[in-house]
């Protein structure tokens, strides 16, 4: 599959790569607009996880991630204003920087296996 390895421009503010068939090892490696990226769409891709390249990004306010089949894990999260993760069936945990907030959530429909979203909600058993 071809790989997006790096992006040439470090002023842009929005990126959408919908349903570009993004996995693991085919996500860029390098953001050089680490600085400049707000919204970042990364819906219908089949990652199980964001890689490090993701946790350089200190910008990002809005983040979309609709119908991601195989996501399993969001750690290490910047301060976003909002966060959609919808349609996400494996995604179990949601974990932020340390010291930072989710400021809008979006309920995690259609996402069963979510038992902790880092400030929001914990489920724990009670037995």
């Amino acid at each position: 599959s071809p790989q997006l390895t790096s992006l040439p421009c470090n002023s842009i503010t929005s990126l959408s790569l919908i349903n570009c068939n993004l996995n693991d090892n085919s996500f860029p490696r390098d953001f050089s607009l680490k600085h400049s990226l707000e919204y970042l769409n990364l819906s219908m891709n089949p990652i199980r996880f964001l890689p490090d390249s993701f946790r350089v990004l200190k910008a990002v306010k809005r983040l979309r991630l609709y119908n991601c089949n195989q996501l399993q894990i969001l750690e290490d999260l910047p301060e976003t204003a909002e966060l959609w993760a919808l349609g996400c069936p494996l995604l179990e945990k949601i974990t932020l920087k340390p010291g930072l907030l989710i400021k809008g959530f979006v309920f995690p429909y259609k996402c069963e296996k979510l038992l902790e979203v880092e400030s929001v909600f914990k489920v724990v058993p009670i037995g």
